[in-house]
């Protein structure tokens, strides 16, 4: 199983010393275990009594051959409990090296019936503290790299939503207390734990403290950040001061495993877990927060996890990690479906010990940041204020910008975003590091810009002055199949000074590139874009005011809705045309694209079969199913990977060892909001020299 930590400590709740370098030697995951999963249809993977019964037999004999002792003390290994979204939970008796559980994991495939063993990762907390404390949340308002929280609060301060914060639990704090609703306590392991007993209805935490380290009291301080009372004359103010926190505790002393975590983002998300009573809807968190990860690949367990929170849904915010590397090499951070967050300084660029990569959506402030703690350094304490750095702190600023969205769009009695449209509002939402911050996905997140983008402002539009009509517009084009684009074009458009023109069209879910643009003629028009509500010169979605009538305001994944159009006459303009167009999404009809052709498997070598895709519906919504056939004397040799056409790469099928000939999988893959058109390919290395072989065929249905 798979232990996680709070990653606002750093992986693996790592506290960096000052002056410490910001990239350690490569960091290897730790194991607590493994996840099997039984094929469909087996006597197993039907009744989980039935696959215990097997799999305590088969832990035995593993941990009788000595395969997981190459590094210290003989270890045990024994049957733990079925997974809420599939697979069996196998728990080792300490926590076992690569090579150790490498070669338990291939015995364990072996076994009958079996279709796919993981590991089980220790994840952390990802934080960095500091001694020093700050007296003002810079934050909030900083001109460099702030999240421009004040203008956000004139619209919303999430009231009605709920934070799931998946933690070390939480401490009690006169600057929280109010906004905290009940949550669960979800580690299995009473040592890990460190409370007396397993999984219970107390969230609260005990102290994480381990291995000579101080408790952090991370989950309390990553609480505070995202939803301490504010106007209350004391303490700080967290960015969504009227929201809840739900606490769910997932990690203790040591870490967490990825398999409690899984049960946990079920669950807060308003799935069923067996043991833990169902929550309803309303009382469900509306946002997850994970402060945590470490070094791996996204297990199965998880992603199946997160697609279930999301098919309610709700999104998965999670930390990217401190080792300053690419978080793709870091769970969950790489897995599909969720928000992945980088940390910036007060100087907008990335933080020394961010990790950075493709994986990254967007950047938040997480050096120094001022929370909400507890004093004691084993036990509950006296209450304090503690400024932290990590992508931890960075994390729940994008979880508590979701709660404002989804508060204002509630208060305006607008219909929720899917969790595709609620990342691809933040992305949109953000701005340009003065500093430069590469690795930073789309660029530093602006809350304000983000809850206008909700709904528009709370101003009420200024009824124009003197308005002139616009000509009639040419016949728009109108799509009849995917791909086909929109337009509708105005031309010789002419205004005096301070007047204003207006039009409005509606965008169709599943549109892409829409693009709303002024040009030509003379004067000087300045363009006004507002989503789901009328804009004005003052709050808009989008505004393109550089002087001259040239003008574009550009959504590359536009939200279902109505986009309101303001053209206010700056100075008098003549001859100008606005053109409106947007691309037809594609079908969402299941369809299936294959690619029969063989491809050779050279000895010790990586080869690669591309599938294009077209036409379909800009993002994925529904599960994906990957078949694939490969031919090889050994596939115990191979690894299988799956590049999508965003660049994200899934892990299929671990080399595992033996000598059992050809290779056939079929794996379905959750991925709400990745790109569904573009480049797929299959990746098949050979990892062991002396064989050769051919990828036969693959194919992706969706």
């Amino acid at each position: 199983m798979t232990v996680v930590r709070p990653v606002a400590l750093a992986f693996a709740a790592l506290f960096v010393a000052a002056g410490a370098s910001a990239q350690s030697a490569t960091p290897t995951p730790e194991i607590a275990g493994f996840i099997v999963t039984y094929a469909p249809g087996t006597a197993e993977a039907a009744n989980a009594n039935i696959a215990a019964r097997r799999l305590s037999d088969a832990s035995r004999q593993v941990a009788r051959s000595g395969l997981m002792a190459k590094r210290g003390p003989s270890v045990g290994l024994g049957y733990q409990r079925r997974l809420s979204v599939g697979g069996d939970v196998l728990r080792a008796t300490r926590l076992l090296a690569l090579d150790e559980a490498a070669a338990a994991r291939a015995a364990l495939a072996a076994q009958p019936g079996v279709a796919r063993v993981e590991y089980d990762y220790v994840l952390q907390a990802n934080l960095r503290p500091n001694d020093t404390r700050y007296a003002e949340q810079w934050a909030m308002t900083d001109a460099d790299a702030g999240l421009r929280a004040e203008a956000a609060w004139d619209l919303s301060t999430g009231t009605g939503v709920i934070i799931g914060v998946l933690d070390t639990g939480i401490a009690r704090h006169t600057d929280l207390d109010a906004n905290v609703v009940p949550g669960y306590d979800f580690i299995t392991s009473v040592t890990t734990a460190g409370d007396g007993n397993g999984r219970d209805a107390d969230a609260s935490d005990p102290g994480d403290f381990a291995n000579g380290r101080n408790s952090s009291w991370h989950g309390t301080h990553v609480a505070g950040i995202a939803a301490a009372r504010g106007n209350n004359a004391a303490g700080i103010a967290g960015l969504a001061f009227s929201a809840k926190v739900m606490p769910v505790r997932v990690l203790g002393r040591g870490g967490g495993t990825t398999s409690d975590i899984a049960d946990a983002i079920v669950w807060a998300s308003g799935g069923a877990v067996a043991g833990v009573p169902t929550l309803s809807a309303a009382n469900a968190a509306d946002v997850l927060n994970l402060s945590l990860g470490g070094p791996g690949t996204c297990t199965s367990a998880l992603q199946s996890a997160i697609a279930s929170a999301a098919s309610r849904g709700v999104p998965v915010v999670v930390a990217a990690g401190n080792d300053a590397r690419d978080a793709g090499a870091y769970t969950p951070a790489n897995c599909p479906g969720v928000i992945t967050v980088a940390a910036v300084g007060a100087n907008s660029a990335r933080a020394s010990f961010s990790n950075f990569g493709a994986v990254v959506d967007v950047a938040a402030p997480g050096v120094s940041i001022l929370s909400t703690a507890n004093a004691g350094t084993q036990v509950p304490g006296a209450e304090n204020f503690l400024a932290y750095s990590g992508t931890s702190m960075a994390a729940p600023y994008v979880s508590a910008t979701l709660a404002l969205v989804q508060a204002r769009r509630t208060a305006l009695r607008l219909s929720p975003l899917t969790v595709a449209d609620q990342e691809a509002l933040l992305k949109r939402s953000t701005y340009a590091a003065a500093a430069g911050c590469s690795g930073c996905g789309a660029g530093l997140l602006s809350a304000q810009a983000a809850v206008q983008a909700a709904g528009g402002a709370s101003t009420t539009p200024t009824t124009p002055t003197n308005p002139t009509t616009p000509t009639t517009p040419t016949t728009p084009t109108t799509p009849t199949s995917p791909g086909t684009t929109f337009t509708q074009t105005f031309l010789n458009l002419t205004a005096s000074t301070g007047t204003q023109m207006r039009t409005s069209l509606n965008v169709p879910a599943g549109a892409r590139d829409l693009r709303i643009e002024t040009s030509g003629g003379t004067g000087n028009a300045d363009l006004f874009v507002g989503q789901g509500t009328a804009p004005t010169t003052a709050q808009a979605t989008c505004k393109a005011n550089a002087a001259g009538n040239a003008g574009l305001c550009a959504f590359a994944t536009p939200l279902a809705g109505t986009y309101h159009v303001l053209i206010n006459a700056t100075a008098a303009f003549s001859g100008m045309t606005l053109k409106i167009s947007y691309v037809q999404g594609g079908s969402t009809t299941p369809a299936t694209f294959a690619n029969d052709t063989d491809v050779a498997i050279r000895d010790n070598a990586t080869a690669t079969s591309a599938i294009a895709v077209s036409g379909r519906a800009a993002t994925l919504s529904a599960p994906v199913t990957i078949n694939f056939a490969l031919k090889h004397p050994a596939s115990g040799e191979l690894k299988v990977e799956l590049v999508m056409p965003d660049g994200l790469v899934l892990l299929l099928h671990n080399r595992a060892g033996g000598a059992t000939p050809n290779l056939a999988g079929r794996v379905s893959l959750q991925a709400p909001g990745r790109a569904a058109n573009g480049t797929w390919t299959l990746r098949v290395t050979d990892q062991v020299t002396g064989n050769t072989g051919l990828i036969d065929r693959w194919s992706l249905a969706f």
